[in-house]
């Protein structure tokens, strides 16, 4: 007979089975640890002297998926028990004993009892063996990328089990996803119960801190500026370069960068750190170079007299957008593009009439001289009268400027070109005598002849003067 609806619920529980026939027979089992201890009350079916144990074969083994698969004990698969005075014999279960290789071929041997009424007894074992075994899982190499960066972490799952990924970040296998910080990542596979883990460290490099700075950001073409490295962050750095106007010059402290040519120039500096991490930086319009504007003018004479100073002065610079004239004596500047200036009249001067171009903060100056010749100016009388009174009792030339004083002289002739008086003194005048007689009423002739005092020219002049006595 075999007890059916039979269960293991903990250790020291006490099970009764009945017999289907009319004579009772209590079955009492005590489990604990595993072993059970059938104790059975001796049927009146028994004559006392049967000691010849039943029979029964083990069961026939089998294999289950895994842990959860394992049935629970079935006195059933007990198909062969044979009794020579018992015609059913009890057939119990009695214990589970795994070989404790968990997830490794593990097999579990069950126990049955197989008692007659006069309670010989035999136990026949059934082996279960769990397929189930710790799957291959593989999360991959160890790898360092730098922040921003992009990575994919595809586990090895030769076995296709179920798995799963953990970590400090939500990410799906086979898809890139940025990490924010270095972390270790685990998968975890599960073939029927059997867990295999493995680990994967991604390490996140720190980008460097990308600036610079410059001792100009402005200029005048051509500019030669020295950019400086400012950045921060993962030290040293090994790989730099500058990135101007479509040009690259290397250096990771500073760079001299010769700018020829006018306009607005961006600036990108790029930079590795050791650890092969690469950031940059750009200053749109960090550096600008003015275009240096041409001076030039011209001036209506450069030439001047006494008797006119006045000079139009025609500005030809080009690329400027301001002028500043300078005269050249203690005059205020003018910024009038296209000046009229009158120069001071004297004897005679030189004037150096400078002319400042600017763009902004670039200049340009052009120069030039102005020369100012005293004019010769003298006047001589057509007639005198040297009869006594306080008018016109002398005749003699009256210079205002431009001549030499102690170059000088003058000679009177008579109709027939004989000499009647000379002097080289600019301050006596010719009285109309002759060796202290006064000379007859009449045309005479005169010549003059003087040094220039601007350019010590000699200078001639005749004509004649009406005495009147």
């Amino acid at each position: 007979m075999k007890l059916s609806h039979f269960s293991v619920r903990s250790r020291a529980h006490v099970y009764a089975s009945y017999r289907p026939a009319n004579h009772l027979k209590l079955l009492l089992f005590f489990c604990s640890l595993f072993v059970c201890q059938i104790l059975i009350a001796q049927n009146a079916n028994c004559n006392g002297t049967d000691v010849t144990p039943p029979t029964a074969s083990n069961p026939f083994p089998i294999s289950v998926t895994s842990a959860a698969a394992v049935p629970p004990p079935d006195p059933s698969v007990v198909i062969d028990e044979m009794d020579d005075v018992t015609t059913e014999p009890f057939v119990v279960w009695v214990s589970d004993v795994s070989d404790g290789n968990t997830c490794n071929l593990e097999v579990i041997t069950r126990t049955y009892s197989v008692t007659d009424d006069c309670g010989n007894e035999i136990f026949v074992t059934q082996e279960i063996t769990i397929l189930a075994v710790y799957p291959p899982i593989d999360a991959g190499q160890n790898q360092s990328i730098c922040e921003g960066e992009t990575i994919t972490l595809t586990a090895g799952n030769p076995w296709n089990v179920p798995f799963t990924w953990s970590s400090g970040q939500t990410f799906t296998n086979g898809q890139p996803f940025s990490p924010t910080a270095t972390d270790t990542y685990t998968v975890t596979a599960d073939n029927e119960g059997c867990i295999s883990t493995d680990n994967v460290t991604v390490s996140v490099e720190e980008l460097p801190s990308v600036s610079f700075s410059s001792d100009l950001v402005a200029g005048c073409a051509p500019l030669n500026v020295q950019f400086n490295n400012t950045s921060t962050g993962p030290m040293p750095l090994t790989d730099c370069f500058w990135e101007v106007n479509g040009s690259t010059y290397p250096g990771c402290d500073s760079a001299d960068i010769f700018l020829q040519f006018p306009g607005s120039y961006d600036v990108t500096f790029t930079t590795t750190s050791s650890t092969g991490c690469t950031n940059s930086a750009t200053y749109a319009g960090f550096i600008l170079v003015e275009e240096v504007p041409e001076a030039s003018f011209t001036a209506s004479s450069t030439q001047l007299t006494t008797l006119d100073t006045e000079v139009d002065f025609e500005n030809t610079s080009t690329g400027a957008v301001g002028y500043t004239w300078n005269f050249g004596y203690d005059t205020p500047n003018s910024s009038v593009t296209n000046p009229t200036h009158q120069f001071p009249v004297e004897e005679s001067a030189s004037f150096l009439v400078t002319l400042i171009a600017s763009s902004g903060n670039c200049t340009d100056t052009a120069e030039l001289y102005i020369e100012i010749e005293e004019d010769v100016i003298f006047y001589m009388p057509n007639s005198f009268t040297p009869d006594g009174d306080e008018f016109n009792q002398t005749f003699q030339p009256i210079f205002s400027s431009g001549f030499d004083p102690f170059d000088f002289s003058l000679l009177i002739f008579d109709r027939w070109g004989e000499v009647v008086w000379e002097s080289h003194d600019t301050t006596v005048g010719w009285d109309g005598t002759l060796a202290g007689r006064k000379l007859p009423d009449g045309m005479y002739n005169w010549k003059l002849e003087f040094k220039t005092t601007a350019t010590d020219e000699r200078r001639m002049a005749v004509g004649h003067v009406n005495l009147l006595n």
